[in-house]
């Protein structure tokens, strides 16, 4: 409901993943002039800012019985990108949202992804220098020559075990707070000890 200036709500789901992971208000128009950096295809355009509502796991099975009569009564689980839902079934998602005690966020994965990050980029500034110095001298470096010379954020620095996402444990409905939950209400953040921070408007496209 509500007319042109009434506030807009994004639900955000990885897609693959059988859940939904936040919540976001809109607080600006999409600013079609300016992008951002990071998108592995260029047909992305435009960024916009959010402040975030709710950060929590929820696995679809809570959210399937939602329907949206504007999506041929399909359940909201089974929505593409940018799917409207009506103001009913959008205030029934986010209350089941709210009320569910989650275990999970995907606040738990951002270190697996920075690391995997880095090393791609450390893998991939080491071999096209390695090409380089090839070409330039005729034979293959020195071995670990190329990525001494990498910038020190760069070094990527072996470990004895592997990273994993900690996120793909579905949710299991236990009645236990989640030290990765964090919700907004509506200008104050709680979180646990470990993760104590103010809310922050993030572009996202």
């Amino acid at each position: 409901g509500g007319g042109a200036d009434a506030p807009v709500y994004l639900f955000f789901s990885v897609n693959g993943s059988g859940q939904f992971c936040g919540v976001a208000q809109m607080v600006t128009n999409v600013d079609f002039e300016h992008s951002l950096s990071f998108w592995t295809s260029e047909k992305w355009c435009g960024q916009l800012r959010v402040r975030w509502v709710l950060v929590k796991d929820v696995p679809n099975d809570e959210l399937r019985h939602v329907l949206l009569p504007n999506n041929d009564y399909k359940p909201v689980t089974n929505s593409r990108d940018t799917q409207e839902v009506p103001s009913a079934e959008g205030c029934d998602m986010f209350r089941l949202m709210r009320e569910y005690q989650s275990t999970s966020s995907i606040l738990d994965d951002f270190h697996f992804y920075d690391e995997r990050e880095r090393r791609t980029v450390h893998q991939n500034l080491t071999l096209a220098m390695e090409q380089q110095y090839q070409i330039q001298y005729g034979m293959p470096p020195p071995q670990g020559l190329m990525a001494s010379m990498l910038p020190p954020h760069l070094q990527y620095m072996r470990r004895t075990t592997r990273l994993k996402p900690r996120r793909r444990r579905r949710g299991s409905g236990l009645a236990s707070q989640s030290s990765s939950e964090w919700t907004l209400d509506p200008d104050e953040v709680d979180l646990d000890a470990d993760h104590k921070a103010e809310p922050q408007a993030q572009p996202l496209p």
